[in-house]
């Protein structure tokens, strides 16, 4: 009996006894002698037991089948099973099959795969922590199964999180790809991630003569600024051109964010006004100068409401070697010599002069030519004149407003007759 059992179980690849045996007892009857009966229960699936009483016919055994008391009513013909082949699974089998559809799937983390941040060379990494779960509670641990993290960074393998300082020696921004696994009691899954290094460097934007433009990139929350406006013009006979001012600090930014960017001209030798507001000139007698252009940064598009940070332009020279006020600072320079004065541009209104200064325009120079126009700014400066004594254009004004940690300084930018400059650093 038991190597029939043994085939029975290898046919039906069954990975455990589904037997139990109840002894029976003796019956006596008449003529025939005694007979000794057994009784076999099963706790087989339905659809196997046909097959299992077959094979018992085929070893000597019969089958009978018994009414409610156990009596004999006759005896059982095969009778093939009919119904459903599918048995439920047991407690233990749905067991494992929710761990084989937890950490052996992709579904173990819960972090999609790709970027889990950027951090800046030099600093503090702050990056979303991959994470996850195990259907069953098991305890899940981390570890880089291939690439490998930024230099000075670390994976902490209970909890997913890397920290630490970037310490490499990346000369440009670099990305690092690698392979995470979590492991839960023998189980895995494997994710894939990548951390931006980004490496800050400095960007110098030169005159051109029309609007820039600069997209933040991924990562970056912060640039330093350093604006220069331009100096003003001066010819011939003029006086010196003023110095186009500076300004510095910190803008906040957010990736994606849109500046606009003006970097100013210098002022004007011949008719015409320098790109950046510097105030108009005429050459005509050509002993002076036009406004230098302020150089400035802007919120989306370039207007006096959207101005972010602003380097006055200086004013122009006048016949007589009468000077140009100096640009920047929070109040422009003022001319000096001459009839008049011409002043510099403020945080609240333009210069005073022949022609008064505006919101990012400089005052235009009266008469032909031997007078100096204001300097483009926050403020532009005021425009000088020809008279007995011709005098220059006022400084136009610096602006901080946008920025933190910031200065504006008077007569720290381009000198005159050069363009202005702004230098970005990210």
């Amino acid at each position: 009996m038991i190597s029939l059992l043994k085939v029975f179980k290898i046919v039906f690849g069954l990975d455990q006894d589904f037997f139990t045996f109840y002894g029976g007892g003796k019956g006596g009857g008449g003529g025939g002698g005694s007979q000794q009966s057994t009784s076999y229960s099963t706790n087989l699936p339905e659809y196997a037991k046909p097959f299992y009483e077959e094979l018992l016919k085929q070893s000597g055994k019969q089958i009978y089948e018994t009414d409610s008391s156990g009596a004999v009513t006759g005896v059982k013909e095969f009778q093939p099973y009919t119904g459903d082949r599918l048995a439920d699974f047991t407690t233990e089998q749905e067991k494992v099959q929710k761990e084989a559809l937890g950490m052996t799937t992709p579904g173990g983390f819960q972090t999609a795969s790709g970027t889990l941040g950027t951090v800046v060379k030099g600093a503090s990494a702050s990056l979303t922590t991959p994470t996850a779960t195990d259907p069953e509670s098991d305890t899940v641990t981390y570890s880089v199964v291939s690439g490998s993290l930024p230099t000075g960074l670390s994976l902490n393998s209970s909890t997913g999180a890397i920290t630490g300082t970037e310490s490499g020696s990346d000369s440009s921004s670099t990305t690092y790809s690698f392979t995470l696994r979590a492991t839960a009691n023998g189980k895995t899954s494997d994710r894939a991630f990548t951390i931006l290094v980004y490496v800050t460097q400095t960007y110098t934007f030169s005159y051109t003569g029309s609007e820039q433009s600069l997209t933040v990139p991924s990562g970056v929350t912060s640039i330093t600024v350093d604006l220069r406006g331009a100096g003003g013009g001066s010819q011939g006979a003029a006086g010196a051109g003023g110095t186009g001012g500076k300004t510095t600090g910190t803008l906040s930014v957010t990736s994606g964010d849109v500046i606009k960017i003006v970097v100013g001209g210098a002022g004007k030798l011949s008719t015409g006004a320098a790109y950046g507001g510097g105030g108009y000139y005429t050459a005509g007698n050509g002993n002076g100068g036009g406004g230098g252009g302020y150089s400035g940064l802007f919120a989306t598009s370039v207007s006096f409401a959207n101005s972010l940070a602003i380097a006055g332009g200086g004013g122009g020279g006048a016949y007589g070697g009468n000077s140009g006020g100096s640009g920047g600072g929070t109040t422009g320079g003022n001319s000096s010599g001459g009839d008049s004065t011409s002043t510099g541009g403020s945080q609240v209104s333009g210069g005073s002069g022949a022609n008064s200064g505006g919101q990012l325009q400089g005052g235009t120079a009266n008469g032909n030519g031997n007078g100096g126009a204001g300097g483009g700014g926050y403020y532009g400066g005021g425009g000088g004149s020809e008279s007995g004594n011709d005098w220059g254009g006022g400084g136009g004004s610096g602006y901080t407003g946008g920025l933190t940690g910031a200065s504006t300084t008077n007569a720290q930018g381009s000198s005159a007759n050069n363009n202005g400059v702004i230098y970005l650093t990210y």
